[in-house]
């Protein structure tokens, strides 16, 4: 399951990835793109993952790539992921982040959604907080 939204007024995009199996990445990925279309460049991204459960095989890994470097190519500028606090949550986030750094972008890793909230809304008034 997938929800994905885009929020005009903030310029973001929130993206929540529960148990997403391989058939669903391509729905996601549509969904990602039409939502996109509602946001202006240098928007930014709140990604939960807290419930999310990849075991990063290749076709798996070669989505999120897709997925990532769409989003980046949109005028993605900063990206907070709200991992919890399980432990393969934050294997996730680290498995994401290699394939991000590589594209060219990392993300933040929070345990809440306040807190990825107060990160995101602090760095639309304050850019500099994150570069």
């Amino acid at each position: 399951m997938h929800t994905i939204y885009a929020d005009k007024k903030k310029n973001r995009l929130y993206l929540t990835l529960d148990d997403v199996i391989e058939e669903d990445i391509p729905l996601v990925i549509k969904n990602i793109a039409k939502e996109v279309d509602q946001l202006q460049n240098d928007f930014s991204c709140l990604v939960d993952i807290r419930n999310l459960r990849l075991t990063f095989t290749d076709k798996e890994a070669d989505y999120i790539n897709i997925i990532q470097g769409a989003l980046k190519d949109s005028g993605m500028s900063k990206v907070v992921r709200v991992v919890g606090e399980e432990s393969f949550n934050k294997f996730t986030h680290s498995k994401m982040n290699e394939q991000s750094r590589n594209i060219g972008y990392e993300a933040i890793a929070v345990a809440t959604l306040k807190e990825a909230e107060a990160i995101l809304d602090d760095y639309k008034s304050s850019p500099s907080i994150l570069k």
